[in-house]
């Protein structure tokens, strides 16, 4: 169902740079139970569009936060980080493929 499809991106393009912003500042603050509670999140979200290499960063991420062994936070983040952008460029070029051409 793409109009389903259109909706869950929507929302996932407005909610995923608090999502983001929550995970770097439990790294910060080097709060393992914060991180893995926001890692988990987000990864629900990259589930929906299968976007692998996200999902796994984000479950790599959940598992350092739950191990609070946050010697590869920061790298994981970056990670996780590079894939969500590709994830958006890939959402935004879909959901501009439904818009009307304006001249």
């Amino acid at each position: 169902d793409r109009e389903l499809f259109k909706e869950l991106a929507e929302i996932f393009l407005k909610s995923y740079p608090k999502q983001l912003s929550d995970i770097q500042s439990a790294i910060t603050r080097n709060d393992g139970k914060a991180l893995e509670q926001s890692a988990h999140c987000i990864k629900g979200s990259v589930a929906t569009f299968c976007a692998k290499p996200a999902l796994e960063a984000a479950f790599e991420l959940e598992i350092i936060g739950r191990e609070n062994n946050m010697s590869n936070a920061r790298k994981t983040y970056k990670a996780l980080e590079n894939e969500i952008g590709r994830l958006t460029a890939a959402l935004e070029a879909i959901d501009s493929e439904t818009k009307p051409e304006i001249n």
